[in-house]
């Protein structure tokens, strides 16, 4: 489950940390993949997911948002919510985040968004510091031509599905979906290995041997 004292904690940490603690554990690693990054490059936030499924409407369907706006307005109901969409493969060249998403975002205690899309707005979206990663951008608006489908259940971007009340944990190497049930021992395990390869580094940058190195290392956690 995650805390507040938790979430500070994995956020001194990095996203291979981590995924190594998850392998050495026996865990999935569980990443969205290469191809959704930050717009922001260098940003990262830890939270809880909120998901949302948006389609393509019909013709014969008039342009809707009602899950939309049942997912953001959740938000002040968990620590650090981070909106997390699944999009339609006909909708991915449109923007469906923006400034104006971003803007009522915060106000419902959102640390950030993961779209399986595209996103708008980068420049205000940078200005604002409110993190984002997407499939690219695009200046095209996405409403008119869309419905939501679902939300808080699970939605699939890009290699992870990802269920509601995950925890996403991001940075500039990638996007890892975490189990809250085991997040304290992954944690754990990845401030061990942090610890160790800081003195086997540390030891390396002194000149000595991999042999002396791996020495004062110790065992590998």
């Amino acid at each position: 489950m995650l805390t507040d004292a938790l979430a500070s904690r994995l956020s001194k940490l990095a996203t291979p940390l981590v995924a190594d603690a998850l392998s050495r554990l026996g865990l999935a690693e569980v990443v969205v993949g290469p191809e959704i990054r930050p717009v922001v490059p260098f940003s990262r936030f830890v939270g809880i997911s909120v998901t949302l499924k948006i389609r393509k409407r019909k013709e014969d369907e008039t342009p809707d948002m009602p899950h939309y706006r049942q997912a953001m307005s959740s938000g002040h109901k968990l620590i650090r919510p981070v909106l997390v969409i699944e999009v339609g493969p006909e909708l991915k060249g449109r923007g469906v985040f923006g400034s104006g998403a971003a803007t009522f975002a915060r106000t419902q205690s959102f640390v950030g968004a993961i779209i399986d899309g595209a996103i708008r707005d980068s420049h205000d979206l940078k200005e604002m510091g409110f993190p984002v990663y997407a499939r690219g951008l695009s200046p095209l608006y996405v409403v008119p031509h869309a419905r939501s489908e679902s939300y808080n259940e699970p939605v699939r971007v890009g290699l992870a599905t990802v269920s509601p009340g995950d925890v996403v944990f991001a940075d500039h190497d990638g996007v890892l979906v975490l189990n809250p049930a085991t997040l304290e021992d992954v944690v754990t395990r990845a401030e061990q290995i942090g610890q160790w390869e800081h003195r086997v580094i540390g030891a390396f940058a002194q000149g000595k041997s991999v042999e002396q190195a791996l020495a004062e290392g110790g065992p590998m956690p």
